[in-house]
């Protein structure tokens, strides 16, 4: 029985030693991968960690970096455009002309909104503070833009694909002697309730609109701020207050 295993085993060991041969000689020995590390269970949160989620309605009153909000160019080289957050408001700073700079709250949309964005000019007064609601790229959005000069606008914006820019469709337009020129700060407020949108200034109603032509019905809040043909552009945004508007 020894030499039949015995006989076996130097079998074993004369084929083993062809198939290496041939692996060396005949081609490239398939490599072996190593085994597949083991995935680690994840690390529990510690019982008095509390995860707080974005609020809905607030008052950002920039003490801190804006981490839910979205900055992005429609228009304009961004290399020229720069902003920081800095004893309680947030900078826009556009050096090159013609930009159009947004500002978009990325966790949350709403059906029924009131903005309301606190800003100083520190620039040139030829520019519009933006505030926006309804925002979305696909259905468009509602922007309501005001100048230091007095002058204001109420737009609907919509990115259009092919020109790889936004196309702009104005609502309503006026002036007002509320809007403080040069330096001054002012508010800005705007209300998205179904069709109808309400814009105010510095505290005062200015105008309501039925919008029946593009009836957006809910979207993202933003801000914004845009350049023309005069330089340089800072606007600090001191606050910006996003809450429920009330109910009749």
């Amino acid at each position: 029985m020894r030499n039949k295993s015995f006989k076996l085993s130097l079998a074993f060991i004369a084929m083993l030693t062809i198939l290496v041969a041939c692996a060396t000689y005949g081609g490239e020995a398939t490599p072996t991968l190593p085994p597949s590390p083991t995935a680690l269970p994840p690390t529990p949160a510690s019982p008095t960690e509390t995860l707080i989620p974005p609020p809905r309605f607030f008052t950002e009153e920039f003490d801190a970096d804006a981490l839910h909000w979205e900055i992005f160019l429609t228009n304009g080289d961004q290399t020229l455009f720069g902003h920081k957050i800095e004893e309680g408001h947030w900078s826009f700073m556009l050096g090159g002309k013609y930009m159009y700079v947004y500002a978009i709250y990325q966790p949350e949309t709403y059906r029924e909104v009131r903005i309301d964005a606190r800003a100083a000019n520190q620039g040139q007064n030829k520019n519009f503070t933006s505030i926006i609601c309804d925002f979305s790229l696909k259905e468009g959005w509602y922007e309501f833009n005001a100048s230091n000069d007095g002058r204001y606008y109420l737009l609907h914006g919509i990115w259009d694909a092919s020109l790889n820019r936004p196309r702009y469709t104005v609502l309503v337009d006026g002036g007002s002697n509320l809007i403080k020129y040069n330096n001054g700060v002012n508010e800005y407020g705007l209300i998205c309730k179904g069709r109808m949108l309400t814009l105010f200034i510095n505290g005062e109603e200015i105008r309501i609109i039925e919008e029946k032509e593009f009836a957006l019905r809910s979207g993202q809040v933003g801000i914004g701020v845009s350049s023309f043909d005069v330089l340089p552009i800072q606007v600090d945004f001191d606050s910006v207050t996003v809450s429920e508007p009330p109910q009749e």
